[in-house]
């Protein structure tokens, strides 16, 4: 979790500080940019930059407590709220010195660290779980192009352009409008047929992203057509072939970074035959259930986790 910290600072907020020392249990918090909500509890004794303020707790507040105490939205709007400057608004200890809070009682606060350390542990194991289901994934995918018929990527797929939509000709409708983001609303008109695969072109260049509808496909994307020879290909199949190639190798660093198209097409890659997919598939699915569920409990988890931080601080 990212953690936060109490009222006490262990060093003094200057603009002219490079570095402070911190020990460990007291709680780093970002002021650069609060809105970014970086925050860390220490493990060990350390220095840290100047844009970093370090938050200590006093004798009325449990140091176990410490990382919860402002884990929760009002304090980090506060922080937001009381930030100065431009492009990179810092905040400074004295103002956020002056953030109220509802503290337990002392001989109260050890049992709530238990609680709440008990379902940061959940969550920990939880995003563990997820963790190895997607490196499991990763491995099983990438091992999908590992044998099966050499063919030219143009030879299998073609990537055509988005079109801009603009806001004053969207209308509302079934259909997803798709961006190098991912899905970015509806539209009451569709480009292509779903299910399919966008590929992002400029912004979240080379981004593979799957969309389970029609769709109409924006300008920084390209969506994908499978080549007539491989017709009888899945598209889901496709799919998983295509998120096993790196496609970020193919973007260019422009003031605008974008994928060139025929860089990204001129590769081969192996296509197994559709007897091996249909089993790939079988089973990738089966795990990708697991792993939804598995996002579910961890989702539920965190929501549980800041209600009660909420409600009690």
């Amino acid at each position: 979790m990212r953690r936060c910290a109490s009222r006490s600072s262990f060093s003094i907020d200057t603009d002219t500080t490079f570095t402070k020392v911190f020990r460990s249990d007291d709680v780093l918090f970002g002021r650069r940019r609060a809105y970014l909500k970086k925050a860390a509890q220490a493990s060990f004794d350390g220095v840290c930059s100047g844009d970093i303020t370090v938050m200590r707790a006093n004798d009325k507040l449990n140091v176990r407590i410490l990382p919860f105490v402002i884990h929760n939205e009002k304090f980090f709007d506060y922080a937001v709220k009381h930030s100065a400057g431009g492009l990179s608004p810092r905040v400074k200890f004295k103002d956020l010195a002056n953030y109220e809070f509802l503290l337990p009682p002392k001989e109260q606060q050890a049992e709530l660290a238990d609680l709440l350390w008990a379902m940061d542990e959940v969550i920990e194991k939880d995003l563990e779980v997820l963790e190895k289901l997607e490196e499991f994934i990763r491995l099983k995918r990438n091992s999908l192009v590992k044998s099966g018929e050499l063919v030219l990527l143009r030879d299998f797929i073609k990537l055509n352009y988005g079109k801009a939509l603009k806001d004053s000709e969207r209308v509302e409708g079934s259909f997803s409008v798709v961006s190098s983001s991912g899905i970015q609303g509806t539209h009451n008109i569709s480009m292509a047929e779903g299910p399919g695969i966008v590929v992002g072109r400029k912004g979240n260049a080379g981004e593979i992203i799957w969309v389970p509808n029609d769709f109409w496909v924006i300008d920084t994307a390209y969506y994908v057509t499978v080549c007539e020879a491989y017709k009888s290909y899945p598209i889901r199949a496709v799919y998983y072939l295509l998120k096993s190639i790196d496609f970020k190798r193919d973007v260019i660093a422009t003031a605008v970074p974008g994928l060139n198209r025929d860089d990204a097409l001129n590769r081969y890659i192996n296509i197994p035959n559709t007897t091996f997919l249909f089993e790939f598939m079988a089973q990738i699915e089966a795990i990708e259930i697991i792993k939804n569920e598995s996002k579910s409990k961890l989702q539920s988890s965190k929501t549980l986790q800041k209600a009660l931080i909420n409600q009690i601080f």
